[in-house]
């Protein structure tokens, strides 16, 4: 068996609940990245580069170094609020919809027509920023495409936030005249 198969390192694995046994994998995996770091540390290869930052900032995020020396994994609440969670996709984050919908990815915003259900605008963003973040901007980008919002409607987080002065999203637009 590989030392890194889905056996050994899979979410599902038996043993992944005792602690012992995950702390003792974390030991294993830990020393083989800062192995990987060493010997890769001097490369020229800005992809291999790119891939060791990427790995080094995982290292930092999930574990960290007692007095002793002893690795640990880092508990939820001690990581970064804005941790990588995929290296795969690293724009994406871990986001919430009420304390029992979680889900790691993103968060769409789209801005359409009341009275036509015409989609006027889509953008993403990182699935842990708050709704209202981006409130001002989707209604500029309304504005500069000639649409003015008399009213937003729509979920109550878009109005909370940096700018609270708007009510909610999912624009009832006109053409401005």
């Amino acid at each position: 068996m590989s030392k890194y198969s889905r056996e050994t390192v899979s979410q599902d694995f038996r043993g992944r609940a005792d602690v012992e046994v995950r702390g003792k994998k974390l030991v294993e995996v830990v020393a083989d990245a800062r192995i990987v770091l060493d010997e890769t540390k001097d490369s020229k290869d800005e992809p291999l580069r790119k891939q060791a930052r990427m790995l080094k900032r995982i290292l930092g995020e999930q574990t960290s170094v007692d007095l002793e020396g002893n690795v640990k994994e880092r508990k939820y609440k001690d990581r970064p609020q804005n941790q990588l969670v995929s290296p795969v996709d690293p724009d994406a984050r871990h986001g919430a919809k009420s304390d029992k919908k979680r889900f790691t990815g993103y968060k769409a915003n789209i801005t359409e027509t009341v009275e036509s259900r015409f989609i006027t605008g889509i953008k993403a963003m990182p699935g842990n920023r708050p709704d209202g973040e981006i409130t001002e901007s989707l209604v500029q980008e309304q504005k500069r495409v000639g649409l003015e919002p008399p009213r937003l409607i729509g979920d109550t987080a878009y109005g909370h936030g940096a700018h609270p002065h708007y009510s909610c999203i999912a624009v009832r637009a006109r053409k401005a005249q």
